[in-house]
């Protein structure tokens, strides 16, 4: 019974915390005139709680917790925190830094874009962890180029002759054209 309580909890903050950013928020600062700063501070709190909540929810779905360890799956969760760009705009609009304010959604994407690297975003993605191995069993040994097997030899010879003659041929191609 405790986790339907704490689920229910969970989900009231959810929800609290989207109608405070979509609601609330704009109500506070068309009353900006009558308030002053506090109208505009809190609706700026809301909508930065906002965007972080659609941030975290987006980060979680899209991104394979299973595949990242540990710290680098918090490392996801801190950064749509502190990169939110709704604090940053707000920042480089206090600063009359515009360039800020514009490109304020960059740092968290690239933060996203280098700690997802070699992670599978979609099905349709490549399995880099799978490719890896189907290297190291097709026979080849990564770390010298060369088959593990010495009796094909001849069969390798033949291929390579083959690669150098299709490179001269596109060579070719290329010289033709330009």
């Amino acid at each position: 019974m405790t986790w339907l309580g704490a689920r229910l909890f969970k989900h009231t903050v959810v929800a609290a915390t989207i109608f405070g950013s979509t609601v609330l928020a704009p109500f506070l600062l068309l009353l900006r005139k009558q308030c002053g700063e506090t109208c505009i501070g809190g609706a700026l709190v809301l909508l930065t709680a906002g965007s972080a909540a659609l941030l975290g929810a987006a980060a979680c779905r899209g991104l394979d917790r299973g595949s990242m360890s540990t710290c680098k799956w918090r490392l996801v969760v801190a950064s749509v925190w502190v990169f939110n760009p709704v604090p940053l705009a707000a920042i480089g609009l206090a600063l009359r830094c515009y360039e800020m304010a514009w490109w304020s959604a960059m740092p968290l994407a690239v933060v996203l874009a280098l700690l997802s690297g070699r992670t599978r975003l979609t099905n349709s993605d490549p399995d880099w962890v799978q490719e890896a191995l189907e290297l190291v069993e097709g026979g080849r040994n990564p770390g010298s180029g060369k088959a593990d097997d010495d009796d094909d030899d001849d069969g390798e010879e033949e291929e390579e002759e083959e690669e150098e003659e299709d490179e001269e041929e596109e060579e070719d191609e290329y010289e033709s054209r330009c």
